[in-house]
């Protein structure tokens, strides 16, 4: 059964599994701009991430093991001479196990609650 949960640390060595698989891909594809056997985030940074309500991350399951996630994130732009005060609200990265897929109903619940969860975050700062 596919589920989809916020984050928590326990899913941080799994995680870390994921992001090797992303920058696998990467270093293949473009060995010139990409360091192989190196992740984008350590386990440090993402306990900080996974503590931090501006960037909730959820993890889709399958049978309770970690396939896939999704980075979130509120920008906000406090506006300056050129331009006007900007929020937005986005899922910054979306990945899903190679030989897996998230379906499109588990992209579109993620996308709803990355969206609340951000919206709920903003509410209480």
């Amino acid at each position: 059964m596919r589920t989809l949960r916020k984050a928590q640390k326990a899913d941080i060595p799994a995680l870390i599994r994921l992001l090797h698989q992303v920058n696998s891909i990467h270093a293949q594809g473009r060995p010139d701009l990409f360091r192989p056997d190196t992740t984008k985030y350590d386990e440090q940074e993402l306990g900080a991430i996974l503590d931090n309500p501006q960037t909730p991350v959820f993890v889709c399951c399958e049978n309770d093991e970690v396939q896939g996630y999704a980075f979130c994130v509120h920008q906000r732009h406090a506006g300056d001479r050129l331009s006007i005060s900007t929020s937005k609200r986005c899922i910054s990265t979306i990945f899903a196990w190679m030989n897996r897929r998230v379906t499109s109903t588990l992209a579109r619940r993620c996308t709803i609650l990355c969206w609340h969860t951000l919206a709920n975050a903003a509410a209480t700062t």
